[in-house]
């Protein structure tokens, strides 16, 4: 607390002191506390050596404050904080005294005028933040007051001292009433904090109880000092670290009679050994060269004491085989009992020995040039011609713009090509064409600025082509290249990537084997549901029961749905499903389906809705997602079949880069997130890596096929989002579908109804249908004649072509997409050749470019996926006629 904020408490109680009190020096700022001086606190120790039955039992005897002292720098030794420790020392005397106490230390900052928080466990938080940074003063309160005056200062009561007036109301609010506070001093003096015993009602301390509290000063002073000493010695000795490392210098102390070794960090990194703090003499003199051992011993054991030592030898580090020379300078030392140990230090000079001899070596190469220059430069010669003779790698000599000067012979052993057919011809011919653009790109780096690494394929001289490595560097205006065939490496990568690829073949094939199990049994299971009631509407009409059929017709189109339904899970599965997307709002859908869900989970499973009341739109095929939020719900409720919590929960999300590098398939941008999470078993890691894996499942057999998730995953990849699964073990599973922001507006829902007066043609309008199957274009045929329109049939392309090429009138063109002879797109652009203002309706089952919205639709062109029921093909019909009707 600065003592500008208590400015004028202070000046009041710096007035009210001065009137009542005649005190001299510093004591005169301390007008009621009383001040214990070192000799007062002298005759408290002598009257307690004197007349100790008449003191009270003492809070620390000699053996405890023995003990005390070794249990506070044996926790400083140990390296544990100073906080830690300092609030050992309080507990210790608040967990010791036999009346109630809250003890605090604070310690001087480095201003040397301020007091800051050092320890007080049991005084509030609150009034440790207050008392932190507070200043030395006579009116400061117990501790600044100490501090100030470098004495003990006594405070019996708070309420009525002027020591605490500007403190008064804080100590009331704290239950504080009486603080004796004892400065703590270093062993040369110096203030370094002050220790406090607080009451919670007034009290003078007795003599045993100021002598207590100068023993715990006196050990906190031990620890506060010992701590900074160590935490010295610790950055001292890690300076001294980073300068043998930044030296290369290498440190050890060697006792000669048992050849224990003390070694450094730095000198187990310069002999190759793993950093120990102790050798044995012999683990290093097995590393020195054979040629030095003996010499390098003599140098350890007969070195008279006080003689300096300087030796090089070789060694052979143990971690890579590598000879260096090392330097070894020290002085061996005689201890008090008439041993010796060795101190020294080692370096590495092998790059000194190295210049040592390339300079040998230069002087005699000179001395022999002086002799014989023509000799040298011959052997000089020879030996540069061997390498380029006999190296398996190909060498180059090339301009800057790739013409080759100079090959070595390895290129007529690699690719048959000899020297003189190579010579003078740009780099360029004889690299494959797909790579020439990179090569002559790597060249011109390389001669623009450095060195360079490229691969590329060289042509062979009977025309096939090899894998090489090249390493291109300049010289001037040359370019020296090294490269090295790889083709072996290729081709086992290759090898390798044929393997994987039959592999994940022979995976595809196990999918496809559970397929005819789970599919078969799901479709046995449909058509049963199909085929028999419509084998009892045929009993029934013939025993004319007419009024029992509708249950069965039900029946019959529930079956024929859900088959529906399966065939649109398989199609999203393969990722070939004609959507129908259109603006959504993922909150009214999971409210068109929260019934629904909750009857689905049971009443054991709660069932929560988390809506983003601000959630943006998204565009998609909104059955498709209906069914793959159900698929994810039900995948929940198996997981929590003793009961649990599911939770549906929408919101608008900004996918950024980051998450991109992570999921290769989703563009950053803005998406809706709609995501399913449960409290259920959760999934281990392999199950996780293989959830939206089709056909995978973990149910038991025939309670599911697998292609649950993979169809929601498929679903998610055509919408142009993704699928995430987040699981862990007995954590609960986390689903989430992030589907693509919409940015234009809702479009309504069409609401299904049954055939009426409606959807009658409007006109005597003509529809040409073309449907290779017959049962299917006889149902289309028959329902557009039911409703007046005047129809044209064919079965195939070529004869719905010449229909379209007649002088027939033709409205609308009605046509299935997989064709026999033309498919239906190609049939549709041919009749807009001669009727550029036809409208075309498609119907599809399975068509692999309706996925392809931006290319497979023109203007006037829609489609309808099979099942439909007769209300939607009506429905459409009629729109499509009368939208061309308004266009003519």
């Amino acid at each position: 607390m600065h003592a500008a904020d208590l400015k004028h408490n202070l000046d009041g109680g710096n007035r009210r002191a001065t009137r009542g009190r005649n005190l001299s020096n510093r004591n005169a700022a301390i007008p009621s506390a009383k001040i214990w001086n070192t000799s007062l606190v002298a005759r408290c120790l002598t009257d307690r050596l004197l007349l100790p039955t008449m003191q009270n039992p003492l809070l620390f005897s000699t053996l405890n404050q023995l003990e005390f002292e070794r249990a506070v720098l044996g926790r400083v030794v140990a390296g544990m904080p100073l906080r830690e420790v300092l609030e050992h020392v309080v507990r210790r005397v608040e967990n010791r005294s036999e009346q109630p106490l809250r003890a605090s230390v604070l310690l001087v900052d480095v201003t040397g005028k301020r007091l800051v928080h050092g320890a007080a466990p049991s005084l509030p938080d609150d009034y440790n933040r207050i008392v932190d940074g507070l200043e030395f003063g006579p009116l400061m309160g117990s501790c600044g007051a100490a501090a100030f005056r470098g004495e003990p200062v006594i405070v019996e009561d708070i309420q009525t001292d002027p020591v605490w007036a500007a403190f008064r109301d804080i100590a009331r609010r704290f239950d504080l009433r009486s603080c004796w506070s004892m400065p703590i001093r270093a062993a040369d003096g110096r203030l370094l904090g002050t220790f406090a015993n607080y009451y919670a009602v007034p009290k003078a301390p007795s003599r045993e109880e100021l002598d207590d509290i100068a023993q715990v000063a006196s050990v906190t002073a031990l620890a506060i000092e010992r701590h900074a000493s160590d935490r010295a010695l610790r950055e001292s000795e890690e300076r001294l670290r980073i300068a043998q490392q930044a030296g290369g210098i290498g440190t050890f102390e060697m006792f000669p009679h048992s050849g224990r070794l003390a070694v450094s960090e730095e000198l187990c990194w310069q002999w190759g050994l793993t950093p120990r703090h102790e050798y044995h003499l012999d683990d290093l003199l097995e590393l020195v060269h054979p040629d030095d051992r003996d010499r390098v011993r003599a140098g350890h054991l007969h070195t008279p004491a006080g003689a300096l030592d300087y030796l090089e030898y070789r060694i052979r580090r143990p971690d890579n085989g590598e000879e260096r020379w090392m330097a070894r300078r020290g002085e061996a030392i005689e201890d008090s009992a008439g041993g010796l140990r060795y101190l020294g230090v080692t370096y590495d000079i092998t790059g000194h020995k190295r210049f040592e001899e390339r300079l040998r070596v230069s002087e005699t190469q000179l001395r022999r040039l002086n002799d014989s220059l023509a000799a040298e430069v011959d052997a000089r010669t020879r030996e540069r011609n061997s390498i380029w003779r006999n190296s398996r790698d190909l060498f180059i000599v090339a301009s800057s713009a790739g013409v080759l000067r100079a090959v070595n012979p390895a290129w007529t052993d690699i690719l048959g090509f000899r020297e003189d057919e190579l010579t003078g011809k740009s780099f360029a011919e004889i690299v494959h064409p797909d790579d020439v653009e990179a090569t002559e790109a790597a060249l011109l780096s390389a001669s623009r600025s450095g060195p360079v690494r490229f691969e590329n394929r060289n042509r062979h001289k009977d025309g096939s082509y090899r894998w090489v490595s090249w390493v291109a560097a300049p010289e001037g205006d040359t370019l020296y290249g090294n490269g090295r065939d790889v083709t072996s490496e290729k081709e086992t990568q290759r090898a390798l990537q044929q393997t994987e690829e039959a592999l994940r073949q022979a995976q595809k094939m196990e999918a496809l084997g559970q397929l005819t199990g789970g599919i078969a049994h799901d479709f046995n299971n449909l058509l049963q549901g199909i085929t028999g009631p419509l084998e009892l509407i045929r009993r029934y009409t013939q025993l004319g029961r007419t009024n029992d059929i509708d249950r069965f017709i039900s029946m019959a189109t529930g079956a024929a749905n859900r088959a529906a339904s399966l065939t649109h899970r398989l199609l999203a599965f393969s990722r070939r499903q004609p959507l129908d997307p259109k603006p959504v709002n993922a909150n009214e859908l999971l409210h068109s389906i929260d019934d629904l869900l909750k009857r689905t989970m049971g009443e054991a499973i709660e069932t929560r809705v988390v809506p983003n009341p601000h959630l943006w739109l998204t565009r998609c095929d909104t059955n498709q997602l209906e069914n793959a939020l159900l698929n994810f719900a039900i995948n929940a409720r198996d997981a929590m079949p003793e009961g649990g919590r599911l939770t549906l929960e929408t919101d608008n999300v900004e996918l950024g880069h980051d998450f991109a590098a992570s999921h290769p398939d989703v563009t950053p941008g803005s998406y809706v997130v709609v995501s399913v999470s449960d409290t259920g078993a959760g999934m281990a890691a392999d199950v996780k890596a293989r959830a939206f894996d089709p056909f995978y499942t973990t149910k038991p057999l025939g309670q599911g096929t697998g292609l649950g998730l993979s169809m929601a995953y498929g679903f998610a990849k055509q919408s142009g989002g993704i699928a995430t699964i987040d699981s862990a073990p007995h954590a609960g599973t986390t689903i989430r579908l992030y589907l693509p922001r919409f940015s234009g507006d809702a479009c309504e829902q069409e609401i299904a109804s049954e055939l009426n007066d409606a959807h009658r043609a409007a006109g005597r309008h003509a529809i040409l249908v073309v449907e290779d199957d017959a049962s299917v274009r006889e149902l289309v045929c028959e329902i557009l004649r039911d409703l007046d329109y005047k129809v044209l049939e064919a079965f195939d392309g070529p004869s719905g072509l010449a229909i379209l090429n007649s002088h027939a009138r033709i409205d609308l063109l009605v046509t299935d997409v997989g064709l026999p002879g033309l498919n239906g797109r190609q049939l549709a652009d041919a009749a807009r050749a001669t009727r550029p203002r036809l409208r075309v309706l498609f119907m599809t089952g399975y068509a692999e470019a309706a996925t392809r919205t931006n290319g497979f639709l023109d203007t006037g062109m829609e489609m309808i996926t099979k099942p439909f029921t007769l209300e939607s093909m009506a429905s459409r019909i009629r729109r499509m006629v009368t939208l061309g009707a308004l266009d003519d």
